[in-house]
């Protein structure tokens, strides 16, 4: 473990972008400063550079764990609370916030909030925006803690939410 927490090949969550691959740990000069990198790639061909010293602070952390899945799975199963009467400008910067921190039960949360069954209203643009974007991240995770692909951890998900 080339920094202590994270090794070449590990399966990580970058709260902005999701799950990604770290690579390796390269010492970079930047002006007069050397400092140790941690490399991240990411399924879209991105690819990160994060400071080691910057670990913590950025977001960065392992996939969850089973029993984290298993509260995932928890929330999915549970009927979305009622509409909030708030104005949705507030709820969704609430969901911004949530998604921004990369915890797979508050990203959960979202997913099973925003999720329209067949025959429920049309959502609205930016409610589908930010359901799309709670998805785009909990799935890859999904499939990776599973070890399956992104299609059958999608057709979990949409079983859990129409079962509930």
């Amino acid at each position: 473990m080339a920094n202590g927490l994270f090794k070449s090949g590990d399966s990580v969550v970058y709260p902005g972008h999701g799950v990604g691959i770290v690579g390796d740990v390269k010492a970079e000069t930047i002006g007069s400063l050397t400092i140790d990198v941690l490399t991240v790639t990411f399924e879209n061909g991105m690819t990160l550079r994060v400071p080691t010293a910057n670990l913590k602070k950025c977001g960065l952390r392992k996939v969850a764990t089973r029993q984290v899945m298993r509260d995932v799975f928890a929330v999915l199963s549970t009927a979305a609370p009622s509409r909030k009467k708030a104005m949705w400008r507030h709820r969704a910067l609430e969901y911004a916030a949530k998604i921004k921190t990369g915890d797979a039960v508050a990203i959960a949360e979202i997913v099973r909030d925003l999720h329209r069954a067949p025959g429920e209203g049309e959502s609205s643009f930016s409610e589908k925006a930010i359901y799309q974007q709670a998805w785009d991240h909990l799935i890859p995770e999904i499939a990776v803690v599973q070890d399956t692909d992104k299609e059958s951890a999608g057709k979990k998900v949409v079983g859990l939410l129409e079962a509930a």
